[in-house]
């Protein structure tokens, strides 16, 4: 038998299923300088944090909240230690789909 109706099939199935590998993905770049508070707010009843950042941006203030299944505290202190400082950057990436409780996760959170 030709192997070409099974890969046939299996090419069928394969469109068929959905998207596992889709992953969307937001990347923030903050100066130091533009960064005006940092606070580290815990969830009440569940493992999610909340990482509040006031920015000061084309002279408004922008508030940029990021919710976390996973820890948060070590992003805190790197933000912290680069907070008024104009020549260091911060970058986070956050996962908006993740395999977590609420699906989103902080994957990086450095320094450039």
């Amino acid at each position: 038998m030709p192997a070409r109706p099974h890969l046939a099939a299996i090419a069928a199935c394969l469109l068929a299923t959905p998207t596992a590998a889709l992953e969307i993905t937001h990347e923030y770049r903050i100066p130091g300088d533009a960064l005006r508070s940092v606070e580290l707010v815990p969830h009440a009843n569940e493992d999610p944090g909340l990482l509040r950042l006031m920015l000061r941006a084309d002279g408004v203030d922008r508030l940029l909240e990021i919710e976390s299944d996973g820890p948060l505290a070590e992003c805190l202190t790197i933000l912290q230690n680069i907070q008024g400082q104009p020549d260091r950057v911060a970058v986070l990436s956050v996962n908006m789909t993740a395999l977590t409780l609420n699906g989103v996760l902080l994957e990086r959170c450095g320094t450039r």
